[in-house]
Formats: structure tokens, C-alpha cells, sequence
């Protein structure tokens, strides 16, 4: 089933062009890759797909969905504790259950909630944006170079959920410069065109 339809959407900056009649279509139940080299566009074709960020022609079709999003950068509260931070977001998102997730999430990636975020490790820190991610339950999730910074076992175990999302229906988009990790359904290719 069709979620989103790209019809030659095009993005640019002032007299640069980002990418240009890029027509794409996300099914649900699927992995779908975004690669290119840095500066191609990936981050922007994604914020486009969630509609952070208008396209500059051509135009989007889309079902009602929720989504949920992994940025590969993001300001978080250093001073705040990392089981603190994920409460908090729960709430914002009105996760259902949210300690009990947030506990068992923890637990499952192997992060202490009582540390503050200033003191974790760069690793540590994006396994809690992987987490933050995990409490909207989404139609639709897109991740932005989601295993940087992770070690061997973390990598695997993002490999497995995203794995257990498909097999539940759900819609991953995921922007990467390492492509043979993932079981992709579909690769789309962005050319080198100066963007992010």
C-alpha cells in the first residue's frame, strides 16, 4: 500500500539546486535507503518526505500518517538526566505507558538513565536519540545516519529493530552512507548536487 508519492520534486537554495525531478514512491512495509555522498541532499529530501521543509517544485502525495524522526544532529539538555530527558519527550509525544517504555527501551539499549546527557559518550548519545525515536509509535520512520557513533553490538541491534518495524508494517526511510548493512526494499541514489 502507497504512503507517499514523490512527483519530480526539485529543491533549491537562492540559484542552488539541491536535486531536481526526483519522483519516488514509499509503500508501507518497507526499507528505503537514501544514499549519496555528503552534501547530495539525503537530510533534505527526508526533511522534505516530513514535511519540515517545502520543496521548491513538483509536488507530494500522502496518506495521513505519523511519523517519527531520527535528525543526525540535535541540541539536547546536557544538564538533564538521560531517564529525565526521555520522560519528558514520552509526554510531549503522549506515548502510552511512558516510564514502563522508557524503562524497558533503557534497559534494551543498555543505557543508564540516571547519568546526564553531558556525561555520555558520543555513542551513548545516539543510541538515546535511536530511543527518543522509538517512544511515537509511527507509520512512518525516517532515520538520519542512524548507526554513527554506535559500536558493533548497538549497530546489530539496529539492524534487528529495524527488522521487527518492518515486519510490523511499518515504513522505514533511512539516509546512510553504508547502504550493505541494511535489507533495503528499494536504494534511491542522490546525485552530488551541493546539498545536505
Amino acid at each position: 500500500m502507497k504512503i507517499i508519492e514523490l512527483v519530480e520534486v526539485a529543491k533549491k537554495y537562492r540559484r542552488k539546486t539541491i536535486f531536481s525531478s526526483l519522483s519516488a514512491v514509499f509503500e508501507r512495509g518497507k526499507v528505503y535507503l537514501l544514499v549519496g555522498e555528503n552534501g547530495s541532499g539525503k537530510t533534505t529530501l527526508l526533511k522534505g518526505i516530513l514535511g519540515l521543509i517545502r520543496f521548491s517544485a513538483g509536488h507530494i502525495n500522502c496518506s495521513p500518517i505519523r511519523h517519527a524522526f531520527l535528525p543526525e544532529r540535535i541540541s539536547l539538555p546536557e544538564m538533564v538526566t538521560v531517564y529525565d530527558f526521555l520522560v519528558n519527550i514520552g509526554r510531549i509525544k503522549k506515548a502510552e505507558n511512558v516510564t514502563t517504555r522508557v524503562d524497558e527501551l533503557l534497559k534494551e539499549w543498555n543505557l543508564p538513565g540516571k547519568k546526564r546527557i553531558r556525561e555520555l559518550s558520543k555513542g551513548m548519545k545516539q543510541k538515546l536519540l535511536i530511543i527518543q525515536t522509538l517512544l511515537t509509535d509511527a507509520d512512518l520512520y525516517a532515520f538520519d545516519e542512524p548507526v554513527s557513533g554506535l559500536d558493533v553490538d548497538s549497530q546489530a541491534r539496529f539492524l534487528k529493530l529495524v527488522q521487527k518495524l518492518k515486519d510490523d508494517g511499518k515504513t522505514l526511510i533511512i539516509s546512510t552512507h553504508h547502504p550493505g548493512l541494511y535489507p533495503a526494499d528499494a536504494v534511491i541514489s542522490l546525485p552530488d548536487g551541493g546539498g545536505t
